[in-house]
């Protein structure tokens, strides 16, 4: 029995890695239901956006915020960025450089092969895309915005013109680009329903507990040690299962809220191909060769994710407006609740408290009760796994000559619709960049 709620405490590695990957409220129901490591979602919330007494009781008091970063969040910045070492992504603490380019190719380059040897290229700024409504945010622009159609005049002309390839450039930020986040296809609707499911499992389980204390055909096939079980097992197991769950939710939505994430998407019929150029470069003692680096090959992308760290001073204060007391009140409450800082106070409060009420009822109940917990938590963790699925796939890279990294991508786009970053497996990129 201690095992098993040691193991609920615990799994540390599992957990981090799932909340590391976290860009929504769905994510955060997935972790908290039937959750595994309790103590690591506590200290982890407490590492990023804890107050500085929290931080001193877990022993990360000087703890760099980089060094959270590098575990904890999806974000990347000027100080954690994501690197090739010929195997796998490492994040790292440090900076390299690498580039980004978003390609924006036409239907027309993708299919046509030899029909359309000849076409344009132009590159432009996100700023100016975002502008002309070629690409929206879908985390930030309204429904117009995103029912809104291209200008008449850029279709006409990509109509009457060369296929025209658009290589994007967001020169907005100097953060290092999100590889892994762009690497494979991720839908949010997905992520939605396995967590609706996951709301299924664990009220699943609060059924069963129920049933076995007040439905009178399985009240005594449960007894405890062949004794009625005592009258506040079930009480203490639900309010116990609630409030931890809401606890440990609060404390993996302060991790998601650490960090904004920024989801493009095209607004016309072009396909999205993502190309970081890495130069050789060593960070941390660790030497990082010259790859070209892109999404293995996979369902066509329509859409891109930028992830950065929030600034620690978080948005200007809105001017002041004088109104009644109770408004007033009202306003610094709101303002209190929305502190990242006191919502990781408040989670950590009730995911302990209600771990204690959750663990004194299931001990009061029948063995089974626990054994149900155990299989709730093991179909939980598999579900987990399932959904980040798609980070186990290592994206496709090209190993390039040091500092011919960008004349390799402007050969490349001569004929793109041969190349593997297209997703084409006809032509041998490694022979050609030895060649340069």
């Amino acid at each position: 029995y201690m095992g098993r709620r040691i193991l609920a405490l615990f799994g540390e590695r599992v957990t981090m890695q799932f909340l590391s990957q976290a860009m929504g409220f769905a994510d955060c129901v997935l972790l908290a239901m039937a959750p595994l490591g309790i103590l690591t979602i506590i200290v982890s919330a407490i590492r990023v956006k804890g107050p500085p007494w929290l931080k001193s009781i877990i022993g990360r008091a000087r703890e760099n915020l980089s060094t959270a970063e590098i575990e904890l969040m999806s974000s990347t910045s000027r100080e954690v960025c994501e690197l090739w070492n010929g195997l796998n992504l490492v994040r790292c603490q440090g900076s390299a450089e690498i580039w980004q380019f978003i390609c924006l190719i036409p239907d027309s380059v993708k299919s046509g092969g030899d029909k359309h040897p000849q076409h344009e290229v132009e590159i432009k700024s996100l700023r100016d895309m975002l502008e002309e409504k070629v690409l929206v945010n879908q985390a930030h622009d309204g429904p117009r915005d995103l029912d809104r159609e291209i200008p008449r005049d850029r279709l006409v002309d990509r109509a009457k013109g060369e296929p025209k390839i658009t290589i994007v450039r967001d020169m907005t930020t100097n953060a290092a680009p999100n590889i892994s986040l762009n690497s494979h296809d991720s839908r949010r609707m997905e992520t939605t329903v396995w967590a609706v499911i996951s709301i299924l499992v664990q009220l699943g389980v609060l059924a069963f507990y129920c049933c076995t204390i007040y439905y009178q055909p399985w009240k005594h096939r449960f007894s405890k040690n062949d004794k009625q079980v005592v009258w506040y097992a079930f009480p203490a197991v639900a309010a116990g299962t609630i409030v931890l769950v809401l606890g440990l939710l609060i404390c993996a939505f302060v991790v998601e809220q650490s960090t904004r994430e920024d989801r493009y998407k095209t607004m016309n019929s072009d396909k999205i191909r993502m190309v970081w150029l890495q130069k050789h470069k060593t960070v941390n003692d660790q030497v990082f060769n010259s790859f070209a680096i892109y999404p293995s090959s996979g369902p066509e992308q329509h859409t891109f994710i930028t992830s950065h760290r929030k600034d620690e001073q978080g948005q200007p204060d809105e001017p002041k407006k004088k109104g009644s007391l109770g408004s007033t009140t009202l306003a610094k409450f709101t303002a209190v609740l929305q502190s990242l800082e006191t919502l990781t106070t408040l989670g950590t409060f009730l995911s302990l408290l209600g771990f204690f009420f959750q663990f004194t009822g299931i001990r009061a109940m029948n063995w089974r009760a626990s054994l149900v917990q155990l299989g709730a938590i093991i179909l939980m963790t598999i579900l987990r796994s399932w959904v980040r699925r798609g980070f186990s796939r290592a994206p496709g890279s090209t190993p390039l000559v040091p500092g011919f990294e960008l004349d390799w991508f402007a050969l490349s786009l001569v004929h793109p619709y041969n190349e593997r970053w297209m997703g084409s497996t006809i032509s041998d990129n490694s022979s050609r960049s030895k060649a340069l």
